[in-house]
């Protein structure tokens, strides 16, 4: 396993990512199987995630308002806001560029 946050850096993953619908077994994205529901919902529903070093810390949604992009994050069990705030925000940020927004707000619904 890389070591380090620049060796394998947080990435804010789409909703239906192939990595998420691919394995029968996905114990080793999100280890607490009570987290699955929120992550695989009904009707074959795949959320948008944050995976941070192989595993799923948040799922996230976005919205454009205005000329900037709005991300709520909903953190999982493995989130830590001093490990993974900055990095999401960055990924924000990258995300607002490629569609061409000024500006990503990153709100969390805990922390």
């Amino acid at each position: 396993m890389p070591r380090g946050a620049t060796a394998w850096p947080l990435r804010l993953l789409p909703q239906w990512d192939t990595q998420l619908m691919a394995h029968a077994d996905k114990s080793w994205l999100a280890p607490d199987a009570a987290e699955h529901a929120a992550i695989w919902a009904k009707a074959g529903v795949v959320r948008a995630t944050a995976l941070a070093r192989g595993r799923l810390v948040a799922t996230w949604t976005h919205a454009k308002r205005g000329k900037a992009l709005e991300l709520e994050v909903t953190p999982l069990g493995g989130w830590r806001a001093a490990k993974h705030a900055k990095p999401v925000q960055r990924e924000a940020d990258a995300l607002a560029a490629h569609l061409g927004l000024a500006e990503a707000r990153v709100n969390c619904a805990r922390a």
